[in-house]
């Protein structure tokens, strides 16, 4: 028995020892840990202990050496910046980790990067800074061609199967490699014994589908200092989290889990590697089931639960029986009620008009010198809803109008723009606490406006539109890297009266920095956006007092910004409805319950999926992840095209081919 006991103790030391590798996540995009708690899970699975790190823990602390293995999360930033104090900063730290002997090294670039040579060779730069391939000539033409491949855009991953975003193109049977990329793929099967293979080795277990996205990673072994690299890419990786990839992330769930699997096959044998040091050995290697968090069965059981343990308002009433939202453009409709009974066929009951009154009725509009017309417009079009609603005798939908917040900044000037970590000063862009500048102008008094012009139009609710469509060219939304400009500094100083005032970027950084004060930052900075949301709120419900809010942005609260207004905005009784791409919502409940946001979540529908009845079960499936769906432009229905004619239009991916009457029939049986 004692034997035994003696045994059994090895055989559980042996087991602690294999999965007890520490890794360590270093991201420099600044997110929230949550931002990556798939990536995390799957390292979990196949062995490591995980632990994480910010931009900003970094410049507190700018060590990581007591890891066994690091995985570098590259923004785009500290590659656009890469001699900027604060990239440094980052890149010394993870020299410092290189530079001891027996570690493992995950080198992963950014998703959807702007792909240039200059990046191309600004990268192979830092690695060898790195030295971990500078000197051996055979890993750094391995290296190469790889990095160049993984720079390269996702696009060719929805042509294989689709997104929420973008549909898949026929008879595309895996992405195109380059030449030098397959015979480099090659020298590295030759190399696999010394220095190079790419991952995932072993693909038995990986569909047909997952298969066409290989490789997803290429291992490097630097013999001088016994380190094990990982060359990769985010969204290879980490493609379906809660700030979900559109390009990579597809929409069928099912092919969703194959890609999980497939990423988890790789950190896998990178977890092997790293534990021997060495690529031998590795190739028969089996992956563990997925997390449970990450399988579809836990989704659903997760809305379940939910449901079950939701008690709303009395103005939500009429959701019991579910929403269908339609997002539509006033200047679809013409003269004929066929637009409007293709709503009522279809049983929209949340109609989300994008009516822009911001672009008519501000002072510095894009359109106001088309004011008088756009008003006559829009009279004429609500006057047709309710005469024939009348004439049907049938309940007119909700009716929400819809607020893009920032339009006008595309020509109007910005009174305090946004500064990020790096100085980058957003033009376009203003600070989300400019009360007077930003949220009076562009949103509470274009709200009053719109009430007191259009006294008819039965508004039952807002729905805010957090995409930045005039700045596309700087940043579509407020990121983690955000904002450290005078004027935000100045609203940080009034709850923290320590805080000085500052006269320069560096002097913040540094403060914060010295004092480890980064996260106190950002968490007064959330609040105060938590305030703005509450602060819209009410001044809205002093107008309209049964009003029910809602949002949409491309992802779930994806920064501190969003989880601020967004929290702001909601309450457990009165969640926010909220509109997104993402395939994926009740996996992320209980951490968005914990950050007090309350949600009705819908994912998307784009009309051009919807080519035949078979079709609609898209629809089904979406219902069945989610709290509602909302379809994408169903107005581009209304203007008479042929199907060719629609799919020339830049609009196309937001219109079905299918007949007007049997689209709606469709949508309202669904």
């Amino acid at each position: 028995m004692k034997k035994l006991t003696i045994i059994l103790g090895i055989g559980l030391s042996i087991c602690a020892e294999l999965h007890g590798l520490s890794l360590i996540i270093v991201d420099t995009n600044g997110k929230d840990r949550h931002q990556f708690r798939n990536l995390e899970l799957l390292c979990q699975s196949v062995g490591f202990k995980t632990h994480y790190k910010n931009i900003y823990d970094i410049l507190e602390e700018p060590n990581f050496n007591n890891y066994d293995a690091a995985f570098f999360l590259c923004s785009h930033d500290i590659l656009a910046n890469p001699n900027h104090p604060i990239s440094q900063t980052c890149f010394d730290a993870l020299r410092s980790f290189a530079q001891q002997p027996n570690k493992s090294i995950g080198f992963i670039l950014p998703a959807r990067p702007r792909y240039s040579n200059a990046m191309h060779q600004r990268v192979m730069t830092i690695l060898s800074s790195m030295n971990l391939v500078a000197g051996n000539k055979v890993l750094e033409a391995i290296a190469n061609p790889f990095v160049a491949h993984f720079l390269q855009s996702d696009v060719q991953h929805a042509d294989l199967f689709g997104t929420t975003l973008l549909n898949p193109k026929p008879n595309t049977a895996a992405i195109p490699k380059t030449n030098e990329l397959v015979a480099t793929m090659a020298r590295a099967q030759q190399e696999k014994d010394v220095l190079a293979q790419h991952t995932p080795i072993n693909t038995e277990k990986i569909s047909f589908r997952a298969q066409a996205t290989l490789p997803l990673g290429v291992m490097l072994h630097n013999q001088e200092s016994n380190t094990i690299i990982l060359l990769s890419k985010l969204s290879l990786l980490s493609f379906a989290e809660l700030d979900e990839n559109f390009i990579k992330n597809p929409y069928d769930l099912a092919i969703r889990q194959e890609l999980l699997a497939a990423a988890q096959q790789t950190l896998l044998e990178f977890f092997q590697a790293a534990h021997a040091h060495s690529l031998k050995n590795i190739e028969g290697s089996n992956r563990p089931a997925l997390p449970k968090e990450l399988i579809l069965a836990y989704m659903r059981h997760k809305k379940e639960h939910a449901r079950s343990a939701m008690h709303l308002d009395k103005r939500y009433d009429w959701t019991r029986n579910g929403i269908t939202c339609a997002w539509l453009d006033p200047y679809d409709f013409g003269d004929s009620d066929r637009g409007i009974k293709m709503l009522y066929d279809a049983h929209f009951n949340l109609l989300w008009f994008e009516l822009l009154p911001d672009w008519y009725l501000s002072d510095h509009g894009r359109k106001k010198d088309e004011r008088e017309s756009y008003i006559a417009h829009i009279k004429k079009l609500f006057a047709a809803f309710i005469t024939y609603s009348r004439k049907q005798k049938k309940e007119l939908p909700k009716v929400f109008l819809g607020l893009n917040l920032t339009s006008n900044f595309f020509n109007h000037p910005v009174a305090h723009p946004v500064v990020d970590l790096f100085g980058k000063t957003y033009l376009k862009i203003p600070s989300p606490f400019d009360i007077d500048n930003f949220w009076k102008p562009e949103t509470l008094d274009i709200f009053d406006t719109f009430l007191e012009t259009f006294k008819e139009v039965p508004v039952d609710g807002v729905f805010f539109d957090f995409e930045m469509y005039h700045a596309q060219d700087q940043a579509s939304s407020f990121t983690d890297l955000m904002d450290f400009s005078d004027f935000t500094w100045q609203r940080y100083m009034q709850k923290n009266k320590k805080a000085p005032l500052a006269r320069s970027l560096d002097e913040k950084i540094d403060y914060l920095k010295s004092q480890k004060l980064f996260d106190n930052y950002f968490r007064v900075l959330s609040q105060d956006a938590a305030d703005i949301g509450a602060m819209l709120k009410k001044h809205m419900r002093a107008k309209l007092p049964n009003a029910i809010f809602a949002a949409y942005a491309p992802t779930l609260p994806n920064s501190w910004f969003y989880r601020g207004i967004t929290r702001g905005l909601s309450s457990k009784k009165e969640p926010l409805l909220f509109a997104t791409f993402n395939t994926d919502y009740f996996s992320h409940y209980d951490w968005l319950q914990k950050q007090h946001i309350y949600l009705l979540h819908a994912s998307v529908v784009m009309l051009s999926k919807l080519t035949s009845a078979k079709d609609f079960n898209i629809v089904d499936n979406v219902k069945k992840y989610h709290d509602f769906v909302w379809y994408n432009r169903p107005s581009r229905m209304i203007p008479s095209f042929t199907a060719e004619e629609r799919n020339k239009q830049w609009w196309g991916i937001e219109s079905s081919p299918l007949p007007t009457e049997e689209f709606a029939e469709l949508v309202g049986k669904h």
